[in-house]
């Protein structure tokens, strides 16, 4: 009995100590904000519709989109390891398109003009098929 309760503790210790090191390592946008540091796609989420907004932030998340009648359209917006960042591109819910997501990571200094244009081709193949 004494063994089990050993061994048990000892996997725990170790899953805690895998997730307190796996998610340290995502660390906070140095000395700013994800809104500051993901600017150019953040304005160009909350020009595109009158009703968009900034529905989740954190220091490594931001969701910029509309949540309405007419569905779910977001970008999610999330700083990874290594330098890097995922983007995550939501339809759901809209009456007039069928349910997607187009997921991508880039470097996160990579232009984000470039970004949002990979994206939209990925967006304009979902809507075409």
């Amino acid at each position: 009995m004494t063994t089990v309760l050993l061994i048990l503790a000892i996997v725990f210790f170790a899953l805690f100590l895998y997730f307190r090191i796996s998610t340290s390592d995502v660390q906070k946008p140095a000395d700013c904000d994800m809104r500051k540091k993901y600017s150019t796609l953040v304005e160009h989420m909350l020009s595109g519709h009158r009703e968009a907004r900034i529905m989740k932030e954190t220091g490594t998340e931001i969701v910029v989109g509309v949540d309405n009648y007419g569905g779910y359209t977001a970008l999610h917006i999330q700083q990874e390891t290594g330098n890097m960042v995922r983007l995550v591109y939501v339809v759901k819910n809209n009456p007039t398109v069928r349910s997607f997501l187009v997921e991508k990571r880039f470097r996160d200094n990579m232009d984000q003009n470039l970004m949002l244009g990979e994206i939209l081709v990925e967006v304009q193949h979902k809507l075409n098929r």
